[in-house]
């Protein structure tokens, strides 16, 4: 594996939104796939318990998974070292904001997931800023990422730009809202006497918790892909009832 590159300065993450929460080690080896050596099995024990592992493999399953693949947001790496097993794939960079997942704990998951080292190239970045040339990858892979994404227009701008016509882009894990929580909010709102006439944005753009998380309903989805001319299917989780959706962008 190469040595870990830098589109940000590692001073700068603290900067960046929700940065706190995401580069707290102490917190990070409280949890269940935290390892210190790759023989390991707490990652790929916590990926079935959780049904990301089944997730996942429904996602590749429905997508046409080949060539040079960006794992955005990649995390701890897992989802990259599964995708460093399939044959087709030849290339895959990840970007990630929290150093000590990126730097250290990133080659103790891949190794304990028997992942291909020599395929996966390492970035500490800012997932609105991927330092590559235009239609650069096939592949664009966000796992539990896109409601991460305090702008998730820019976000997406971003992935589209850098993703090949004709390729995919594969959003795993995202939670999505039903128009009763949406008329909660508002009934909780008129109650407060802070009724609002922009109910679309505090929700397309509203901060959960320390992660970041988002919530987002299943059109405000539809409307960015249509928007950008990408023809998707959506595919409901049967394990973690969450959405997948692969889009393609059309030639």
């Amino acid at each position: 594996m190469r040595e870990l590159e830098y589109w940000i300065d590692k001073n700068f993450i603290k900067e960046m939104y929700s940065s706190d929460y995401w580069n707290d080690i102490e917190n990070e080896k409280s949890k269940e796939w935290w390892i210190d050596n790759s023989s390991d099995k707490k990652v790929i024990n916590f990926l079935k318990s959780e049904g990301l592992l089944e997730e996942f493999e429904l996602a590749i399953s429905e997508s046409n998974i080949k060539g040079k693949i960006i794992d955005v947001a990649a995390g701890t790496c897992w989802t990259s070292a599964l995708l460093s097993k399939i044959k087709t794939v030849s290339e895959i960079d990840v970007v990630e904001f929290s150093y000590h997942r990126i730097s250290e704990l990133a080659k103790l998951t891949i190794a304990s997931l028997g992942g291909d080292l020599n395929k996966i190239n390492r970035y500490l970045g800012s997932f609105y800023d991927i330092k590559k040339p235009d239609e650069h990858y096939d592949i664009v892979m966000l796992s539990q990422a896109y409601h991460h994404a305090e702008f998730p227009l820019k976000l997406f701008h971003e992935c589209d730009r850098v993703l090949k016509k004709g390729g995919q882009m594969i959003i795993i894990g995202e939670h999505i809202i039903d128009y009763k929580r949406v008329f909660g909010r508002f009934i909780k709102n008129l109650f407060k006497f802070k009724f609002k006439f922009h109910i679309f944005s505090e929700y397309y753009n509203q901060n959960i918790d320390a992660l970041g998380d988002h919530y987002y309903m299943e059109g405000d989805y539809r409307f960015t892909f249509n928007s950008y001319g990408y023809s998707f299917k959506s595919i409901k989780s049967p394990v973690r009832n969450s959405t997948i959706f692969i889009i393609t962008k059309e030639k």
